[in-house]
């Protein structure tokens, strides 16, 4: 199974992952809705991503670990709607924008054990969760190489 390991650090998944954790993340497993990820996005020169992009990562490259929700089709295009509990919001992410995404190995919000303010965002995310069509992995081949983020870090 092709993976890389990274620390998480951050609030955004409440319970369900811990800040200091470390995750691997499975290059080629499919990815269901309520599992979480790992999301590399593209460097964005224009478009709605260039802010965020440019003000998580260096080097062209950033990263976040969100919960999948779904996957829809707009305009020709695939969209992912990723969401975290800590507060509870959403993120529509055009497949163009992102480098990979990679299931996170053992964290879903089906098994997280939640506490009380985690559950309540999780029946707000729940609304825009899929009915359980798996997506592919985005880019299998990729080998995590760019510089560490506020917010995690990855390694190869």
């Amino acid at each position: 199974m092709p993976s890389y390991m990274f620390q998480y650090a951050g609030q955004c998944l409440g319970d369900l992952v811990e800040s200091g954790a470390m995750l691997s993340a499975d290059t080629e497993a499919d990815i269901r809705p309520l599992d979480v990820v790992s999301v590399i996005l593209k460097q964005a020169l224009d478009g709605p991503f260039a802010e965020l992009v440019n003000s998580l990562g260096m080097g062209g490259h950033a990263g976040v670990v969100k919960v999948l929700l779904d996957a829809r089709e707009m305009e020709g295009e695939t969209v992912y709607i990723v969401g975290q509990l800590n507060p509870p919001c959403l993120s529509p992410i055009p497949a163009g924008a992102i480098e990979a995404m990679h299931k996170v190995d053992g964290a879903s919000l089906v098994e997280g054990p939640l506490g009380a303010h985690d559950q309540a965002a999780m029946k707000l995310l729940l609304q825009f969760a899929g009915k359980g069509k798996a997506v592919a992995p985005i880019n299998p081949d990729y080998v995590s190489s760019w510089p560490a983020t506020t917010f995690q870090e990855l390694s190869p």
